[in-house]
């Protein structure tokens, strides 16, 4: 939609019963809200847009002639509506979005409130800076996707009976792609690699005790659990959880952007059980 410049012909000025020096029902003057209301008229739009007494844009409502209404807005998001938690919660999925898309370097606090639909004093009223509302998400973030992986090693290691073909199971499973609900967490953990050195450690420490640590440690538990019955070497359960998790993670990391097929998950994960059983395997 175009936008609406000062200098619009197709504009013109109301003073609305809220505006200053407007009258209201009674035909009293209501100095009460600084609002000025203008309406806007493009091709088949007609806009009705919002702006304080400092000719500000505040907010408006559009409307195209063949498709209904739109609302719009400055931000182009609805404003959540509720209480000081859904205004929380906007922010956070808000920021998630904004900082997988940025990193943490070049995303701002404008472009996350404008992303959340709130403004920017609402977001410094439940985050001191961009630090504090990092280190919130990512882990928040990262606990939703460690009790997905941890999902996926209960389920596969709840009974292993045939020790290469179940682990085969497994890594399939966990070298899929997860669903879209933990897409945005895994491109800010790429932007995280690559933004480390400008993040506060205290948000690396959160992320990585909320996530990486946490699901190794359920991992490692269950490597030890396979050594005790004597089908795995015991000797580094941790160490033995972080080469099974590589060896079947990638089909070829330089081509991480790239998503694989099904079959290039299966071959890649058969070849590399292989590879951590000839390592890690107990000799029969």
């Amino acid at each position: 939609m175009p936008s609406s410049g000062l200098g619009d012909p197709a504009r013109r000025d109301l003073r609305t019963t809220h505006g200053p020096g407007a009258a209201d029902n009674d035909g009293d003057t209501d100095h009460r809200i600084p609002l000025v209301i203008r309406w806007s008229a493009w091709p088949r739009w007609t806009c009705r847009l919002q702006y304080n007494v400092h000719g500000n844009y505040y907010n408006g409502k559009c409307k195209y002639a063949s498709e209904g209404s739109v609302t719009r807005s400055d931000t182009a998001k609805s404003r959540p509506r509720g209480g000081l938690a859904d205004k929380r919660r906007a922010i956070l999925t808000g920021a998630l979005t904004v900082f997988a898309r940025d990193g943490y370097t070049r995303a701002s606090i404008d472009a996350i409130a404008a992303e959340a639909g709130v403004s920017t004093r609402t977001v410094y009223n439940h985050f001191t800076d961009k630090a504090e509302l990092f280190q919130s998400v990512i882990q928040e973030s990262a606990n939703r996707a460690a009790e997905a992986q941890i999902a996926v090693i209960d389920r596969h290691f709840h009974k292993i009976t045939d020790l290469e073909q179940d682990l085969i199971e497994f890594g399939i499973a966990w070298a899929t792609p997860m669903t879209a609900e933990h897409a945005k967490h895994f491109a800010l953990v790429r932007q995280i690699n690559a933004d480390a050195g400008h993040i506060p450690k205290e948000a690396i420490d959160a992320w990585q005790q909320a996530g990486p640590q946490r699901v190794r440690r359920e991992l490692a538990d269950r490597i030890r659990q396979l050594a005790d019955r004597g089908l795995l070497r015991g000797d580094d359960p941790e160490r033995t959880a972080i080469h099974l998790v590589l060896l079947v993670s990638d089909v070829e990391p330089s081509y991480s952007a790239i998503t694989p097929t099904e079959e290039e998950i299966t071959e890649m994960v058969t070849a590399g059980v292989r590879a951590f059983l000839h390592g890690h395997a107990r000799d029969s």
